[in-house]
């Protein structure tokens, strides 16, 4: 996608590090990295993806219709820009700078839910890619990387060559 030239994109990158205080390991399906702008984890769920608002429990349905329990994809694509960042800024050669960091979803199997809630407080709904945005899911990308929420200040802060080698 010449959308995403430019970009160091990781599939099935696996983690050692800590996360509340414990030694973990875990694995981001993908983590899309450019050195002007900083870095975006992506978990990805097939199936119909849902999450019940009652006890915030995800399910996949198959396409036999089995319905079976996932993983919150927000809490995995979460912990993984986390124990991500954490590294760079412990490996970075001196002071590490301030580096813009975003996490996403995408469920390319299902389609976009009338609420912004059906995927709780902590995920903005710009930072999901549901099966509407597949057919121009790298551009969509890119701008889950560059969203930052109404009324901040934040900015993006590159990788450069240094951040992207570590």
């Amino acid at each position: 996608d010449p959308v995403l030239a430019g970009f160091t994109v990781l599939y099935s990158c696996e983690w050692i590090g800590a996360h509340d205080g414990l030694l973990k390991d875990g694995e981001a399906d993908f983590v899309l990295a450019h050195p002007a702008i900083g870095f975006l984890v992506i978990e990805v769920k097939g199936g119909r993806v849902s999450r019940r608002i009652a006890d915030g429990k995800w399910t996949s349905t198959d396409r036999d219709e089995e319905t079976h329990p996932i993983s919150n994809p927000v809490a995995q694509a979460k912990k993984s820009k986390k124990v991500i960042l954490d590294a760079l800024r412990k490996t970075w050669p001196g002071h590490a700078p301030f580096i813009w960091a975003r996490h996403g979803i995408v469920l390319p199997h299902s389609y976009r839910a009338p609420s912004a809630a059906a995927f709780g407080a902590a995920m903005a709904p710009e930072l999901v890619a549901c099966k509407e945005e597949m057919p121009k899911l790298g551009a969509y990308l890119f701008q889950m990387l560059a969203w930052a929420q109404e009324g901040t200040s934040e900015r993006p802060g590159g990788l450069g060559q240094v951040g992207i080698s570590l």
